[in-house]
């Protein structure tokens, strides 16, 4: 064996031609499966970093209309109590920070969990302790633990932390411990302190989510039902709130993976279809060489080398080819890997955890002997089979140009024809999909805007009075900033997480047999917010300078919330409550907007006057001429002028929060793109080589034909029409296989079937071109054959 090694190197050192394409071929292949193997496993096939990771879950609730949703504090501690039998639960609520004292100040992202979260993910701090029950209880909890990086970043994870006091929101409080590193759920919070549950909150309040972990040998179904059984308990004993919400659960791993899940599966599928093109081509190459070896392995069978010992040379070629692009195939997946994590993109969660570990080189290394011996065992089989010596002795023809050669290659063009009508397909609908996505209108317009996030912590500012002085400073200095054209502040912006509270009408009935949530999305903003984002008033008139402190509440709704709580009525002078104390006024309705995404419909949206109703937290929204970036600094300027110690965070043109929102399917479709002109190239090239091969292995014929008086024409007809039959064949296998692979897309796509004619129409044209192309280019040669030259030649 270690012979016929040595002797399969020395022979591809001596064709470098046929070595570098058989090479750049399967590294295509290879690393393209390599490194979405590589992002699978970090993503979706490594489980949680913590203990016995299949016993964790995670629960949440579920409305008919609305789908998915958090859970209230009420909810959970029932939750929590049901649970008990087959599992414990924790809670985590989302927890935002002003960091103050001697640095520069600084948003932290935090969490506030139930004292067990630790124990119910299986892990301790790795400084000082961890919460306890009575952590959770007093108006504001005096510890906090910090994240693992945060510690790390801020303090040089001095082990001396412990004890110090941290100053979160203008409130001083005891550093009591230090997480571990990894945390996942949530994400690598910097800081973590007790979630209050001694306080009374509504039951439809949802801002917790729900961890869990079960106990030994419960099974997810069995901890799904015994939820199930609590939620309709609480449906019974609380009509009001709980009759149309119910409970679901699943695991840990799923809810870590989440939507990207289905498009990482469907990368890999892609990757696997450009890997066989390439085995094809690769086999189509190896046949082709096997024209010029076939004395050779005549003469080695006569001096004694039985078919086996042939059969095995030729078999260990192949997987030496192979194992070699398979080598270069990992140096471009590695670095196919390092571009990805250093780009940050975060369309992909746990992107971290990615990379090309001892289980990803095991993979590439089977891949490559199972590549080998994929391209490589028909034509070993062909070329050392006991017929061979006959037909060289014979007339000399190699095996190459036999019928069951040609059969051979053509079934070879036909399967890569096949794979590659599968992927320009999928491509084809991703693309019309993502162009169907970004010519929705979100309601608004995103050019020229910056966004930027102010906090105001409650300790500093703890009456209206101040909050309303604060902000209307910041937005006094932001519009006198040079350049500037509107601004204004939001409690929200587009694509930047949204809440939803349950609203009242006046005069309407609540139907307990409704199939919509009595809810909206509600937004606190000030005067110029609507020409600031450019949405248009419908009716009415907007929130202005007259609403402020003391005049009658106003609220301003969309078309959406206009249609489903006043139907055929005009809402203008209706009243809509939040709390069912504090009345407003419709006195306008604009236009609906996309605030959750561009493949969301439009949700009832309801706008108060933050001059009326304050909020402790704001976005400051600019308009300006040229590059909206531009503006950071003075907004950070302005901002500073009011309060030195207000942090300016989160901070984005909305361009971008719009591009962020499109980036899952943006990269979806340029990576199933991208396997799609690779095989397609692949393709073509096979044609162009099986084509080619066949011209010269009948130049003897073509001349004759030409002696003959065969037209050029005729003859590029007769070339083009027998290369191109494998690839009909190919098409129409192909695009029965991508008709029902297509529908694997389903989820993937928006405003587009899954069977759309235009991308079937489009790939067989556009492939059947290139086909054309592919043969007509070798066809022209053969019109080129000296009639004299050949016959002489035989």
């Amino acid at each position: 064996m270690l012979s016929d090694f040595r002797i399969a190197a020395r022979r591809l050192r001596r064709a470098p031609g046929f070595t570098t394409v058989a090479l750049l071929t399967l590294a295509l292949g290879i690393g393209a499966t390599t490194a979405i193997f590589s992002v699978v496993n970090g993503v979706l096939l490594r489980p949680p970093p913590y203990p016995e990771p299949d016993r964790l879950v995670v629960a949440w609730g579920v409305y008919p209309d609305f789908g998915r949703t958090s859970t209230s504090l009420p909810d959970f501690l029932d939750w929590r109590d049901g649970f008990a039998r087959v599992g414990e639960l924790a809670a985590i609520g989302d927890a935002q920070y002003t960091v103050t004292g001697d640095r520069a100040p600084e948003r932290a992202n935090g969490a506030a969990v139930t004292a067990n979260y630790f124990h119910v993910l299986g892990i301790a701090p790795v400084l000082g302790r961890d919460f306890v029950a009575d952590d959770e209880r007093g108006a504001v909890p005096s510890v906090v633990i910090l994240g693992n990086e945060f510690w790390r970043r801020h303090y040089g994870a001095d082990p001396a932390v412990v004890g110090k006091a941290i100053t979160l929101n203008g409130i001083s409080r005891t550093i009591i411990g230090v997480a571990p590193a990894g945390l996942e759920y949530p994400a690598s919070p910097d800081l973590l302190v007790p979630q209050r549950t001694d306080t009374t909150f509504n039951r439809r309040s949802e801002f917790l989510d729900v961890l869990g972990r079960l106990k030994p040998g419960v099974t997810v179904e069995q901890a799904r039902a015994t939820l199930a059984a609590v939620s309709a308990r609480l449906a019974q004993q609380y009509p009001q709130t709980n009759a149309r919400i119910r409970s679901d659960l699943g695991t840990l791993r799923e809810e870590l993976v989440g939507p990207a899940q289905r498009a990482l599966w469907v990368f890999m599928g892609a990757a696997g279809l450009v890997l066989l093109v390439a085995c094809a081509n690769a086999a189509n190459l190896l046949l082709a060489r096997a024209a010029g070896r076939a004395r050779e392995v005549a003469l080695v069978a006569a001096l004694g080398a039985g078919r086996r010992r042939v059969f095995r040379q030729l078999l260990v070629e192949s997987l030496v080819l192979s194992v070699a692009g398979g080598a270069l195939g990992v140096l471009l997946a590695s670095l196919g890997v390092k571009l990805l994590a250093a780009s940050h993109f975060d369309a992909i969660p746990r992107l971290g955890a990615v990379q090309v570990d001892g289980r990803v080189l095991g993979f590439a290394l089977a891949v490559s002997v199972l590549t080998g011996l994929l391209f490589g065992v028909v034509p070993a089989m062909r070329l050392s089979s006991e017929s061979l010596q006959g037909t060289l002795r014979a007339g000399g023809r190699s095996l190459a140009g036999t019928a069951g050669g040609r059969r051979t290659r053509d079934a070879l063009v036909l399967a890569e024809v096949a794979m590659a009508v599968v992927l320009l397909v999928g491509a084809a609908l991703l693309a019309r999909s993502f162009q169907r996505l970004l010519s929705v209108s979100p309601g608004f317009d995103a050019e020229h805007v910056l966004t930027a996030r102010v906090s105001l912590p409650r300790a500093r500012y703890p009456d209206d009075v101040r909050t309303r002085a604060a902000w209307d400073a910041v937005l006094m200095r932001v519009r006198a900033v040079p350049g500037v054209t509107s601004a204004a502040l939001t409690s929200n912006v587009p694509f930047a997480g949204i809440g939803y509270w349950s609203v009242q009408v006046e005069g309407r009935t609540p139907d307990p047999n409704r199939t919509t949530n009595e809810d909206a999305q509600p937004y606190s903003v000030t005067d110029g917010y609507f020409k600031t984002l450019g949405i248009r008033l419908v009716r009415g008139r907007v929130i202005d300078a007259r609403d402020r402190d003391g005049a009658p509440y106003v609220a301003v709704i969309n078309t959406e919330m206009a249609k489903r709580f006043w139907p055929g009525r005009d809402p203008i002078g209706g009243r809509v409550s939040v709390d069912g104390e504090t009345w407003c006024t419709v006195v306008g309705v604009v236009a609906d907007t996309r605030q959750e995404g561009l493949g969301q419909r439009p949700y009832a949206q309801l706008y108060f006057s933050a001059a009326q109703l304050a909020r402790g937290s704001m976005f400051v929204a600019v308009r300006g001429a040229g590059d909206p970036s531009s503006y950071v600094a003075a907004v950070r300027n302005a901002v500073a002028a009011v309060d030195p110690e207000l942090p300016v965070y989160d901070t984005r043109t909305l361009a971008e929060r719009l591009d962020r929102d499109v980036a899952r399917p943006r990269v979806t479709a340029m990576l199933v793109a991208l396997f799609a002109a690779v095989a397609l190239a692949l393709a073509a090239v096979g044609i162009y080589g099986v084509v080619a091969y066949g011209v010269a292995q009948r130049a003897r014929e073509f001349g004759i034909r030409m002696a003959l008086g065969a037209r050029p024409r005729s003859v590029v007809r007769l070339v083009v029409g027998q290369g191109t039959a494998p690839v009909l064949a190919g098409l129409a296998l192909g695009l029965g296989a991508a008709w029902g692979a297509s529908r694997v897309l389903g989820a993937l796509l928006y405003g587009v079937s899954a069977t759309d004619p235009v991308a079937f129409i489009v790939v067989t044209v556009f492939l059947g071109a290139v086909a054309l192309v592919a043969a007509y280019v070798p066809a022209r040669r053969a019109t080129r054959v000296d009639p004299v030259v050949v016959l002489a030649q035989d």
